[in-house]
């Protein structure tokens, strides 16, 4: 049975992160922002900026009270070295204990690990002292696999994390149909699987900014709701809102979902700015 959305009700807000470039961090874009202490911060893996920087701006989130967590993208790294190189200088040199590990946006593997389950294998996580560990979640699917296999994937990745001691939580893709996140976290506790959810939402954007992000993120079945809602002229000229996004996940009150992820393809002050103003500042839980 599909799960409706109940009326809202933001008595208690779930705790927000937010994803941000290095180069933006190291510009300042976050020196002011509206985040509790020990907030996460995610620094994505762009492909296009040097792992120096990406430590750097580690540091830089570190000093402003904030938890940096990188992106570990198993595709993009260049061999066992790389993997070792890249834990130990933001563990060492930034203090970093949080990651979020992904298989990486390249089609082809540029080193030996083709999946993030490949890289937990290795044992390199806890040795270099990550203490917690993000894993991706698909409510809408997986573009490297079905739905049966990326929840088996899932679960197989979380079993690892759990029998290593390792925190884990999943953080999802983002998408526009709030509906879909519900079902999906009532799926994934019906299957055993009891790992906190941390919803990916798109922030404040122009309409055409985020139907270029979902093409190229596969989420198909959100871009056609978001369609849906596009025909509201209000929104055509105002662009994009998550707020009704945000008060149907909050009201639900699923013990599985545990936070709030923000993508910030509108500009992070932007978003910010849409955070603050939505009072979505406190940390209630981790």
């Amino acid at each position: 049975m599909s799960a409706t959305v109940p009326a809202v009700n933001t008595a208690e807000h779930l705790p927000v992160s937010i994803e941000i470039s290095a180069t933006k961090v190291l510009k300042g874009d976050l020196d002011h922002a509206p985040l509790a202490a020990e907030s996460r911060v995610y620094i994505p893996d762009l492909g296009s900026e040097t792992l120096a920087t990406r430590v750097a701006a580690a540091r830089h989130i570190r000093a402003l009270g904030l938890r940096a967590v990188p992106h570990l993208a198993a595709r993009r790294l260049p061999s066992t070295g790389g993997l070792t190189a890249f834990l130990d200088s933001f563990t060492q040199e930034a203090g970093v204990r949080d990651l979020l590990l992904i298989a990486g946006s390249p089609a082809t593997a540029t080193g030996p690990f083709g999946s993030s389950m490949q890289v937990l294998a290795t044992g390199a996580l806890q040795t270099a002292g990550i203490t917690n560990v993000g894993v991706a979640g698909h409510p809408e699917g997986s573009p490297d696999f079905d739905t049966q296999t990326a929840e088996r994937v899932l679960l197989e990745k979380l079993d690892y994390l759990a029998g290593h001691g390792l925190t884990a939580r999943i953080v999802t893709q983002f998408g526009f149909d709030p509906v879909a996140y519900i079902d999906w976290a009532h799926r994934l506790r019906a299957r055993g699987i009891l790992a906190p959810v941390h919803v990916g939402l798109a922030g404040p954007a122009k309409l055409t900014t985020l139907i270029k992000y979902g093409v190229a993120c596969g989420v198909g079945n959100s871009l056609q709701f978001l369609k849906t809602r596009t025909s509201n002229l209000r929104m055509l000229a105002s662009g994009f809102d998550p707020g009704d996004i945000v008060d149907a996940i909050q009201s639900a009150n699923l013990p599985a979902i545990a936070g709030l992820h923000f993508y910030p393809f509108g500009g992070t002050s932007q978003t910010l700015d849409w955070l603050e103003a939505r009072g979505l500042t406190l940390e209630a839980k981790q």
